[in-house]
């Protein structure tokens, strides 16, 4: 539904909403792919690959709504907003629910000078403690999103840029806890294949 949503976007943009309403657009779409699933309970074995890949073709399509909305207007103030709700739903961590690897296609979206302020604001505070944690739970996230998304490239260089401000930053806590939680991940799921 929201995949069709935004081709009708895409194809007459003129219905987009009002333009005060854009950045709660953005928002809420950052939200909708957060809690994106993929269900292979029903997937037979064999298509496995043709579900994941439909998954991240549909959740690209939800996500092209972002640039259409920030592509239409000179204020940032969309992006930013976007931004935020995913740093704070990736920072945060419920047990009962990971936000979706369909967020990655909202990386892929950001503007590279967006996601450099970005980097700056997160590891000025991953200084504090409680922006520690939260440093660690997003990073934890979103390199998990790797393993499940490998193809992003722009995940995959924003996770470096942070990994390498931390080392600069001397925020070795961290970067170890990082490391730490890592492995265990790899370590469980080699251990279970």
């Amino acid at each position: 539904m929201a995949a069709a949503i935004s081709g009708v976007y895409q194809s007459h943009p003129e219905v987009l909403p009002n333009q005060s309403e854009w950045p709660k657009l953005a928002v809420l779409v950052v939200k909708l792919l957060a809690g994106y699933r993929l269900d292979t309970s029903s997937v037979e074995d064999g298509a496995i690959a043709t579900a994941t890949e439909t998954f991240f073709s549909e959740a690209q399509e939800v996500s092209m709504m972002l640039p259409l909305v920030w592509g239409r207007s000179e204020a940032t103030d969309g992006v930013e907003e976007c931004l935020k709700a995913f740093y704070v739903i990736i920072s945060t961590e419920e047990s009962y629910s990971k936000p979706s690897c369909a967020l990655v296609s909202v990386i892929d979206k950001i503007p590279r000078r967006f996601l450099n302020l970005s980097t700056k604001a997160i590891l000025e505070e991953s200084g504090q403690q409680q922006g520690e944690a939260k440093t660690v739970i997003g990073l934890q996230t979103m390199i998990e999103w790797l393993t499940q998304h490998p193809g992003s490239t722009t995940l995959s260089e924003w996770i470096q840029q942070m990994l390498y401000g931390l080392q600069k930053n001397d925020k070795n806590s961290v970067l170890i806890e990082i490391a730490h939680s890592t492995t265990e991940k790899v370590w469980c799921t080699a251990s279970f294949t």
